[in-house]
């Protein structure tokens, strides 16, 4: 009897053994991490996404010139997501792929090292923060980003290498504060922009280094602060169907000689051309219907040099409080 039950005992014990065994090589399996693939010599990462096409992150060290994949795995990318590469400061390039529509929030943030990217015609979307403080950055060209619409707020503000920025015939909004604070930027050029009705608050403030815009011919209004210390400005050519300039739109743009006001013009702003203490403001030589705010031609010793007007509007201009001796009446 005591000869069995140790037969037995033996059993059991191996039984238990092997499954333990077998139970640990299954969680072995389960918990096993596969190695990073090297992407790029010198460099091991792993771009992650969320099931769905949108890049999130990565994992490992990226190599300085990215160049994102149209697939990964069996997912088309079409998405970087919110802060995806946000502070990857050894970034210099990026080549997007054919199949990306969007760039989410913050997806390039503080890429200090950034110097280019490569934008696809497919995009749609460019999110607030986007590109925010890539101070190296020369170039921005959406010109072939043909169902591109709108650009996000502050989505380039503070890229103060930027001294290029081309934007598609189809955009039709532009961002508070989009490129604000580029002050690389020498030349703005929109005239291309033909279903872009409205600037936005401080779109273009601060880019003191801009010496000329044009502006598209079905332009309406312009928002507040839009233009606003571009101190290099030397002249602003308003198109013909603009209707609204925004309180401050062009104020301490100190560097302007002449502004010409266009016949279709209903409101300006308070302190729209404050501080532009050399310029002379012309309006068309007849009557309008027009509001203008208190000081929008500037206040105390930050005033225009002088404003030109019909005689119909002596009197509107004297009640911004603009002084008398400085107008001239045709």
């Amino acid at each position: 009897m005591k000869k069995t039950t140790k037969i037995f005992r033996a059993i059991a014990l191996l039984v238990l053994t092997a499954m333990l065994s077998i139970g640990f090589m299954a969680c072995k399996q389960k918990v096993e991490i596969k190695p990073p693939i090297p992407s790029s010599v010198g460099y091991i990462y792993e771009l992650q996404t969320n099931g769905n096409g949108i890049i999130t992150g990565y994992t490992g060290k990226l190599p300085p010139n990215l160049v994102i994949p149209a697939k990964i795995n069996d997912e088309t990318i079409t998405g970087i997501g919110d802060y995806a590469f946000a502070g990857c400061t050894g970034l210099k390039s990026i080549t997007l792929p054919a199949s990306l529509t969007s760039i989410d929030s913050g997806a390039f943030r503080k890429c200090t090292a950034l110097i280019s990217v490569t934008l696809p015609a497919s995009l749609t979307s460019i999110g607030y923060y986007a590109f925010i403080n890539c101070t190296a950055l020369t170039s921005v060209d959406l010109s072939s980003c043909t169902n591109l619409t709108s650009i996000g707020y502050h989505a380039f503000i503070n890229c103060t290498a930027l001294t290029s920025v081309t934007l598609p015939t189809s955009l039709t909004s532009t961002g508070y504060h989009a490129f604000a604070d580029c002050t690389g930027l020498t030349s703005i050029d929109l005239s291309a922009c033909t279903n872009l009705t409205s600037i936005s608050e401080e779109t273009f403030s601060g880019c003191t280094g801009l010496t000329s815009i044009t502006l598209p011919s079905n332009l309406t209004s312009i928002g507040s602060d839009a233009f606003s210390g571009c101190t290099g400005l030397e002249s602003i050519a308003l198109p013909a169907n603009l209707t609204s300039i925004g309180s401050w739109a062009f104020a301490y743009c100190s560097g302007v000689k002449s502004i010409t006001l266009p016949a279709n013009l209903t409101s300006i702003g308070s302190g729209a051309f404050d501080g532009c203490t050399d310029a002379i403001v012309k309006f068309p030589n007849q009557q309008l219907n027009i509001y203008i705010s208190y000081y929008a031609f500037g206040y105390d010793q930050s005033l225009v040099k002088e404003v030109h007007c019909h005689s119909t509007l002596r009197q509107k201009i004297i009640d911004s409080d603009y002084p008398e001796d400085r107008i001239t009446v045709y």
